[in-house]
């Protein structure tokens, strides 16, 4: 009998460690979502916490990130955010980044990450571009011409860069 009661105790009072992963299922990457949930919340003057699943409308709106310096490793879910106009994840750990969906991208820092490559051919509104200390090891000629940026005004790239 007091075995029970123990147990039932314990039970009632012993600390929850409840884990909070991110309520939108297209995120995988916890940190990830903190920061896409705080952009949210200083865009709407909310406090809304990673366990609110936003919809994909309220991802839409969303037009400015950055998540530099945040253990970032896994970017997916933005897709999302197709009105990103300024998207800053440098500094972080992605190893690749689907980025086709978000076409009205204007600056893109994706510096001091571990990319070995990237696909940028749908991002033709790209006008500054910072890709430096990354394991790139080219880059798709479509934003050169003959040595001549054709889409982008600004490219800061890597040493060991081909192109």
């Amino acid at each position: 009998m007091n075995k029970k009661i123990l147990l039932i105790l314990f039970v009632l009072f012993s600390p929850m460690v409840v884990y909070a992963a991110p309520a939108n299922p297209a995120f995988h990457d916890d940190n990830f979502y903190q920061c896409v949930i705080s952009a949210y919340n200083s865009k709407n003057n909310t406090s809304l916490p990673i366990t609110t699943n936003l919809t994909d409308e309220e991802l839409k709106t969303i037009k400015s990130l950055s998540c530099a310096i945040a253990s970032v490793s896994d970017a997916s879910g933005i897709e999302k955010m197709t009105s990103l106009t300024y998207l800053n994840l440098s500094e972080n750990q992605l190893t690749s980044i689907d980025l086709s969906k978000n076409t009205s991208l204007i600056d893109l820092d994706l510096s001091a990450n571990q990319l070995t490559s990237i696909d940028l051919s749908q991002n033709t509104a790209l006008t500054y571009l910072v890709l430096e200390k990354n394991s790139l090891k080219a880059l798709d000629s479509y934003l050169f011409n003959g040595g001549v940026v054709i889409y982008s005004s600004e490219i800061i790239l890597p040493s060991n860069l081909s192109v």
